[in-house]
């Protein structure tokens, strides 16, 4: 697990390279929800709103998922500075850890 420095900045859109490719990821925070949208190879998901403790992007069956950490809040990320401030970790989860949780193999 590989946590990811994401700060207050309302739209923000990086490249995570994988495996000899690159992963798009864009936020954008909008009212109180942070919003998600990958893409990576022919696949892509929008607007997903981020959520704590759930592997995001499990659907999708991409070799990577992202997971974000309340550290015990309980809570979603709810403003635009939780991430910066270290109310939650944005975390990008490699293959290796994947199929381990998922039990089975991806991509």
């Amino acid at each position: 697990m590989k946590k990811i420095e994401i700060d207050s900045t309302e739209f923000q859109e990086f490249s995570i390279p994988f495996e000899g490719e690159l992963i798009t990821v864009t936020l954008n925070f909008r009212f109180d929800n942070w919003l998600m949208s990958v893409s990576y190879k022919d696949k892509s998901v929008d607007n997903l709103r981020l959520s704590s403790g759930v592997m995001m992007l499990t659907g999708k069956n991409y070799p990577f998922d992202i997971v974000i950490d309340d550290k015990g809040t309980g809570l979603d990320p709810f403003a635009a500075d939780n991430f910066e401030e270290n109310i939650f970790d944005f975390n990008f989860i490699d293959r290796d850890e994947v199929e381990s949780i998922r039990g089975y193999e991806v991509e």
